[in-house]
């Protein structure tokens, strides 16, 4: 019997490394259909939003965390 672990890890984006803010820039301008990178960098270096990282079985993901959600809504409404 095979056992799918799912993994997750709660970071600031402060504390994320720069490859990893890339990543996430780039999975969130591909949810929201839009090439403003830069734009959305600045969104979450303002907002500063905690950050979960996770593997579910071979697929990874990256998440706002529930507790940071309202600010970056707010602030991708404002500025995109």
């Amino acid at each position: 019997m095979l056992v799918k672990i799912n993994m997750e890890k709660e970071i600031s984006w402060d504390d994320l490394e720069s490859a990893d803010q890339v990543m996430v820039i780039t999975a969130y301008c591909q949810l929201l259909k839009t090439e403003k990178s830069d734009i959305m960098l600045r969104i979450f270096n303002l907002g500063n939003p905690k950050i979960v990282i996770g593997q579910n079985g071979e697929n990874a993901y990256c998440r706002v965390h529930k507790d940071s959600v309202d600010i970056i809504k707010l602030l991708i409404r404002q500025y995109l």
